[in-house]
This record gives C-alpha cells, sequence and structure tokens, in this order.
C-alpha cells in the first residue's frame, strides 16, 4: 500500500515543539529559556518514539515519555528517512566537546548569560537568557556558526527547536539540573565543574 506523505512532513516536527515559532506563548521568568533540539535526521516524523506536528494538526497517538504502539507510523518514518538527503548525524565524543566550546563562545559573544548548556551525540540542551525574547533566531545563528566551525559533514543540526520559557526559580532549578544531568549520559557539560 503506498501513501502519500508530503502533505504530512509540511506540518510535523519532533515532540513538544508545538507553535510556528517553536517558542511557547507565555512570559518567561527573568528572560530565561530552555531551548533544545537534535543533529540532523536523528528524530524524524513517524519516529517510533513518537513525534508531533507543527502545532498539533496531526493528531499523534504517545510521545517520547508513552511511544505510540509499535508500527504504528512506520510507513511516515521510512518516507521520511527516504527524503533526507544526507544521513543522520552522531557527534562524537571529540566533536561533542567541540561543539559545546563553540557554542559557549558563540552565545558569549551575543552577550547571553548562560546557566547550562549539554551537547550529546544527537540532542543538545541550552538554558540562556534571551532579553529579546528571540531565543530561536540566536540559536540558529549559534548552530550556522558552529556548523562552519565543526570539520565534520554537513548539515549537523536539525533545523527546528524548542524553546520553552522558564516559569519561576523552581522550574530554573529543575531545568538547569535535568540539562546537567546529561553528562551521565555522555553529553559535553558547561559549566563542567558542576557535576
Amino acid at each position: 500500500m503506498c501513501c502519500d506523505h508530503s502533505s504530512i512532513l509540511k506540518a510535523v516536527t519532533f515532540p513538544g515543539h508545538g507553535s510556528p515559532a517553536n517558542i511557547d506563548h507565555m512570559t518567561p521568568w527573568d528572560n530565561w529559556y530552555h531551548c533544545n533540539g537534535n543533529t540532523y535526521g536523528t528524530w524524524l516524523p513517524g519516529d517510533p518514539r513518537g513525534w508531533r506536528s507543527e502545532d498539533h494538526k496531526i493528531h499523534v497517538d504517545g510521545d517520547y515519555k508513552s511511544p505510540p504502539p509499535p508500527g504504528s507510523d512506520e510507513g511516515l518514518h521510512e518516507h521520511s528517512q527516504n527524503r533526507m538527503k544526507n544521513d543522520a548525524v552522531f557527534l562524537s565524543q571529540f566533536h561533542c566537546f567541540q561543539a559545546l566550546d563553540i557554542w559557549v563562545s558563540a552565545l558569549q559573544h551575543y552577550q547571553l548569560e548562560i546557566a547550562a548548556i549539554a551537547i550529546g551525540s544527537h540532542h543538545w540542551h541550552v538554558l540562556a537568557k534571551f532579553p529579546d525574547h528571540q531565543p530561536r533566531i540566536t540559536i540558529g545563528k549559534v548552530k550556522s556558526w558552529s556548523t562552519r566551525q565543526l570539520d565534520i559533514p554537513k548539515p549537523i543540526w536539525a533545523t527546528k527547536c524548542r524553546c520553552q520559557p522558564i516559569a519561576d526559580p523552581s522550574h530554573w532549578e529543575n531545568a538547569r539540573g535535568y540539562i546537567l544531568k546529561h553528562v551521565y549520559q555522555g553529553a559535553a557539560v558547561w559549566p563542567p565543574d558542576t557535576h
């Protein structure tokens, strides 16, 4: 049975990444945002771990915490993989640390206050202050800069990311702790002396 998945692909993004700007609509506490995303091709529409369409235009059962039934989106996932122009990117530990140094320098270049960063083989997190409330624009520039600096095949980063406003000091502490715990999964983390 053959299906045309192109209309679905126009409306998809990865789990938890809802609005067109991929920024949850609430005022952040003290301008803090928790942004996260993936490397190229590592979380696609139809992924067995779960996925989301942009603005939830398409209903999808399950998510990464409670995956959809096995095989439920198999055709869409295969179609998504076939549309990729390059292989999925998994960073070596060396490249995770190299990318981390570049991201820290780039965010500091934009004079942003950084609380935590984690870059793993296929996933990244940033907790930083974005006074202009445009975290996706700045993160896009950081991803672009790091792509030019890293000596590995391109593209490296998935196009979209999630930027969730931090609600209060407790949320900030929880997000920071969550990000820094990625060191136990092999991620490069900043600041380095907190684990």
